[in-house]
């Protein structure tokens, strides 16, 4: 009698506890005269839940149909003007060897192929030394005619005194060349000197030295080159098939998406050295389209938008490359690689240009639309369980109850495993029942109704100790589209979710 007494009040504790911390309304159990009736699980898993911002790089969106696109970004890969041009340390210093001294772009390191006809400075200084081996007092007049500044050119006067010694020397230290602009061309710059003695006579100086240093441009103009170079590599990371268990995925109409935003005043290829998927298998296949073999032309401002950023788009799509196929796997990644090359026409006559602040920035996006249809797309999830504190069971019953918006048909597994995932005991529902029904839909593949299904499964008492010690139940859900002759298209929305509830009814032994 005290026997009887102590499990009721356990009972009455039991589902005292488990009402407070889950909701198990309408769990109906059959009619055991059973001791125990234990609730396992209840979720209400929206699609949303599932996909929404598993990861940094993910966005989900939803259109005003409530229609989801589930986005993984890469990284921005850029590259800026200091990367391309950095000419800063090239002139130091010019030996002048005559009175009339040509500098030329090709006599100095001037990056790659770029040909500079115009250059603004922000800042910079130039500076000068000269001596001489007559023993007279002399006067320099410089003038550097590509070095202007409100209209004239750069000139300068310096004098030296002969005091007794040799060699007479003179110069100037660090003249400001802030808001002068560089107006070269195959003529970088001239430097032209009159060293004139006191009769008048003009004389070469054995010494002649010109410094540039601490140059910094805001605008550079020209021929900026044909060089490629290097933009980066990234890998994208997708998480939409972490529980993927086999079979395969369809999407209607994905797309991988090239965003540039480019501040540089010239043409420019984007040019990939590929675009690979790495399934969750292992399997690595490569998107095939013209635009990998050809480049994306990126577009660039033009003279009238120097400061602006031009934005430009290309989508690989299922019209113009293998994007479905490759999918199909399961991918767990994307890598790819791609470099930039200016002025593919390589017309030298082709003037572009850039400031200190041009850049360019590429991001590549992968790009889901949950609108169209899957093959055998199966996930797996985990619930911990602990049975092993009922003793002298005669019968135990196990129900679920499952109510699915979702439009697509469920094929459930209902595994008892240990720790180590070895299966101690199934679920197995009776003969034509294992399926769970797609939400229904119309004709265009809108869910206008729910699908209900209960799967019960009685265990007698050795049945029962086989699983009894198991410590999660283990659930893989298949998924496919309602028709599985002719894949129906089938539209997802936010708000579609499936409720599963599972409870056990134990009889146990007086």
């Amino acid at each position: 009698m005290k026997q009887n007494l102590y499990a009721i009040l356990f009972l009455i504790c039991t589902m005292f506890v488990f009402s407070q911390c889950t909701n198990i309304e309408d769990l109906e159990l059959g009619e055991f005269n059973a001791e125990y009736a234990i609730p396992l699980f209840n979720s209400d898993l929206s699609i949303s839940d599932v996909i929404s911002n598993r990861v940094d790089n993910t966005s989900l969106t939803v259109d005003e149909n409530g229609e989801l696109t589930l986005s993984y970004s890469g990284s921005v890969l850029t590259r800026s003007a200091n990367d391309i041009f950095d000419f800063t340390a090239q002139f130091v210093p010019i030996a002048v060897t005559d009175t009339f001294f040509v500098v030329r772009n090709e006599d100095f390191e001037i990056p790659g192929s770029i040909e500079i006809e115009v250059l603004n400075l922000k800042s910079g200084d130039i500076s000068f030394e000269y001596s001489s081996d007559i023993p007279e007092d002399i006067i320099v007049n410089v003038e550097i005619p590509e070095f202007v500044l409100d209209g004239e050119s750069y000139k300068n006067t310096f004098t030296s005194t002969f005091d007794g010694d040799l060699p007479v020397t003179g110069g100037l230290f660090g003249d400001n060349l802030a808001g002068y602009q560089i107006q070269g061309g195959d003529t970088l710059l001239t430097i032209k000197y009159d060293a004139i003695l006191p009769d008048g006579e003009k004389i070469i100086l054995p010494t002649m030295n010109v410094f540039l240093t601490r140059l910094v441009y805001e605008y550079a103009e020209g021929f900026l080159g044909n060089d490629v170079y290097d933009i980066g590599r990234d890998t994208i990371e997708i998480d939409f098939f972490e529980g993927w268990d086999q079979g395969v995925v369809n999407f209607e109409d994905p797309k991988i998406r090239l965003t540039a935003l480019n501040s540089f005043g010239f043409p420019l290829d984007a040019n990939f050295f590929g675009i690979d998927v790495i399934g969750i298998n292992g399997d690595k296949l490569s998107l095939e389209s013209e635009a990998i073999e050809e480049g994306v032309a990126v577009d660039f401002p033009r003279f009238d938008q120097v400061g602006e950023t031009i934005r430009t788009e290309f989508s690989f799509t299922k019209d113009n490359s293998n994007i479905i196929d490759i999918l199909a796997v399961g991918p767990a990644s994307i890598e790819y690689e791609l470099d930039g090359e200016p002025n593919p026409g390589n017309d030298q006559s082709g003037r572009g240009f850039m400031t200190d602040s041009s850049r360019i920035d590429v991001q590549l996006e992968v790009e889901l639309p949950l609108n169209g249809y899957t093959f055998g797309f199966a996930l797996r999830d985990t619930f911990e369980v602990d049975l092993t504190s009922n003793e002298n069971v005669k019968a135990a019953e196990f129900k679920l109850i499952t109510e699915s918006a979702i439009p697509l048909a469920l094929d459930l597994q209902v595994d008892f495993v240990d720790e180590n995932f070895n299966i101690l005991g199934s679920i197995n529902p009776e003969a034509g029942n294992e399926f769970i029904g797609a939400a229904p839909v119309d004709s265009d593949g809108v869910v206008n109704g729910i699908t209900t299904k209960e799967i019960i499964d009685t265990f007698d008492e050795a049945r029962f100790e086989r699983i009894k010690s198991a410590k999660m139940i283990l659930l893989r859900t298949g998924f496919r589209t309602t028709n599985s002759d002719i894949p129906q298209l089938v539209q997802f929305s936010a708000d579609q979710s499936v409720k599963s509830r599972m409870g056990l009814k134990l009889e146990v032994a007086n």
